[in-house]
């Protein structure tokens, strides 16, 4: 009986420890804003509601960019050259939008957060040639996080990740005489993830101990 009932108390301090130090990632994706170049609006991500200590918080954020470039030879001799686009993502950091915290408050950032790019090969274009290269496409990412303003994001709300562009295109070679063109579209998305810990409720503990206080008064009984 003593064998057992030492058995079952650290069986129980195990369960309770286990309780207390179990830590879950919790990842959610955010909705999508898209558009032409340049883009801007909001990627919205939902608060933490589903219960447990929150000691962390990440959110990726990635934009893409798809489209096409053009490149035209002005001159009347061949010409040898080629095309890149690209397009800085940048996070504004203002107040006032969403119904959850102002953007982004706890977590710090360098603008441009990153840069997404897309290019031609390096191509000879032939006197007044154009030449079009469709189903171009790039993405980048970047993580951020915060472990400082955390109750901030818990809730049953959500919060606003502001997220512009600034694009522009880059001619490599042709001595000046290829012109370019671009058109392009933006992507932004976001997956943020919440560290937390869960603790046993109180009734889920009480039921064990009289589970076990069952078992070993049944163990007595028998023996």
């Amino acid at each position: 009986m003593k064998t057992f009932l030492s058995v079952a108390v650290t069986l129980l301090a195990l369960f309770l420890v286990a309780g207390v130090a179990s830590a879950c990632p919790y990842s959610q994706n955010c909705s999508i804003v898209a558009g032409p170049t340049e883009l801007s609006g909001n990627v919205v991500c939902p608060q933490f509601n589903i219960g447990g200590t929150v000691g962390g918080i990440s959110i990726t954020v990635t934009g893409s960019i798809t489209g096409s470039i053009a490149l035209t030879n002005n001159s009347g001799r061949p010409q040898t050259g080629s095309a890149t686009v690209s397009s800085q993502f940048s996070i504004a950091s203002i107040a006032g939008l969403g119904s959850g915290p102002a953007p982004l408050s706890g977590f710090t950032w360098t603008n441009p957060i990153f840069t997404v790019s897309y290019g031609t090969s390096v191509v000879t274009l032939d006197p007044t040639q154009t030449l079009t290269f469709n189903g171009l496409s790039g993405t980048a990412s970047a993580t951020l996080t915060d472990s400082t303003q955390i109750l901030l994001y818990v809730g049953s709300g959500t919060f606003n990740i502001p997220v512009s562009t600034v694009t522009g295109i880059g001619i490599f070679g042709g001595g000046g005489q290829i012109g370019a063109s671009q058109s392009t579209n933006a992507s932004a998305t976001a997956v943020v993830t919440y560290d937390y810990s869960t603790v046993p409720e109180p009734g889920t503990m009480l039921l064990i101990g009289c589970g076990l206080a069952a078992l070993g008064t049944w163990r007595l009984r028998k023996r």
